[in-house]
């Protein structure tokens, strides 16, 4: 006997940002994988995404914060009669804490963030940690996420960590964007722009390098921090050096990556950053923030780890693992093996797993079983 799951994922937006990227690899997987799969969101992002097999329901409401969310939320709930919610992103977490009250599904709650991310956390932070007492599991895709949530008096038994899946197949069938008139040494930046990402000490090593001339630096990816880093391109004078390109699409995001010669992430804290794992199956060197979300699963002979306390000592740093190509190789075949079972099949197969025990648990409705 086995069971075919009827799954509900409760999203803000279809697209966007990392957690809107893994949904968009691995919901489509479980449904190939023969469960009944829906989505329900409010926006549908900025990127068009292809969900084959899943049912998406678009719920119409003023804003974020009208109050009709948990209603629509629990018509929606009461029509589907889910085995499993699993919610995505601070909103959904708060909305289906409060619906977890009412229903007999199992909720999933998803942590893709670490331990420092919410030092002096605020109210809506604080209401999601206390509500995550209900949760069934809290799926988290690092120890440092787990480790969060252990402070919050989450039992270990509850915190499974499976890491981000990588779309290799997507990625692999991707070219490289061709420039033929740029010369330069290209260094890309891609991910959410906010002060702990340190894209400011970025562009202020390439300020003090010699080598300013010969590096172009590309920095995809939107937020608050962007207006500040603009005046900062402008007080340096490196409008020719530092490029916005914005966010990009998928596709258009690792063709970017893929024409670089190295990619550049020296954020403060992660969880498992997406756009890192993505560099790495896009084939190029790596030169990351020493953190311990980094050195989780690479090491010095994979990736470049470099302090961020000098701008100097970053931009030696970037010029020697722009120019070193027999060592940046190295780190880049070690890098690819290290992630090589991040296969959006298997991460997909292992939610499952969390799932089936979580309904087995429950007792399964009649209806998600179905004989061999």
């Amino acid at each position: 006997m086995s069971i075919v799951m009827r799954i509900l994922h409760l999203i803000p937006h279809i697209s966007g940002g990392g957690a809107e990227r893994q949904l968009s690899y691995l919901a489509p997987e479980m449904a190939k994988a023969g469960h009944e799969v829906h989505i329900a969101y409010l926006q549908e992002g900025p990127e068009s995404v292809s969900l084959p097999g899943v049912v998406l329901h678009r719920l119409v409401l003023s804003g974020n914060h009208d109050p009709m969310l948990f209603w629509k939320l629990l018509r929606l709930i009461r029509t589907i009669e889910p085995g499993i919610i699993q919610s995505w992103i601070l909103m959904m977490d708060i909305a289906a804490g409060l619906l977890s009250l009412t229903t007999n599904a199992a909720w999933v709650l998803r942590e893709t963030s670490s331990e420092a991310a919410y030092l002096g956390f605020k109210f809506k932070q604080r209401l999601r940690a206390r509500l995550a007492h209900r949760a069934s599991t809290i799926i988290c895709n690092s120890a440092g996420g787990r480790s969060y949530w252990l402070g919050q008096g989450i039992p270990h038994k509850r915190l499974p960590i499976i890491p981000n899946a990588v779309p290799f197949d997507f990625i692999n069938d991707v070219k490289p964007l061709q420039n033929k008139s740029e010369t330069r040494k290209i260094l890309i930046y891609a991910g959410r722009l906010w002060p702990s990402k340190n894209v400011d000490v970025v562009i202020n090593a390439i300020s003090s390098a010699e080598w300013a001339h010969n590096v172009v630096f590309y920095i995809a990816g939107e937020g608050p921090s962007k207006p500040s880093l603009t005046c900062l391109v402008d007080r340096l004078k490196l409008r020719d050096a530092v490029k916005f390109v914005g966010f990009l699409s998928s596709r258009d995001l690792w063709a970017h990556i893929k024409a670089a010669d190295a990619f550049i992430s020296l954020s403060n804290y992660e969880g498992m950053p997406n756009s890192v794992c993505e560099a790495i199956a896009c084939g190029i060197p790596l030169i990351l923030s020493d953190i311990p979300a980094h050195r989780a699963f690479l090491d010095d002979d994979s990736a470049l780890l470099i302090p961020v306390d000098s701008a100097v000592e970053v931009a030696q740093k970037i010029w020697h693992g722009m120019n070193n190509a027999p060592e940046a190789t190295h780190r880049s075949e070690r890098a690819l093996r290290a992630i090589a079972d991040l296969t959006t099949e298997t991460i997909s197969a292992q939610y499952i797993e969390v799932y089936e025990r979580l309904i087995g648990r429950r007792g399964v409705p009649d209806q998600t079983r179905s004989s061999n």
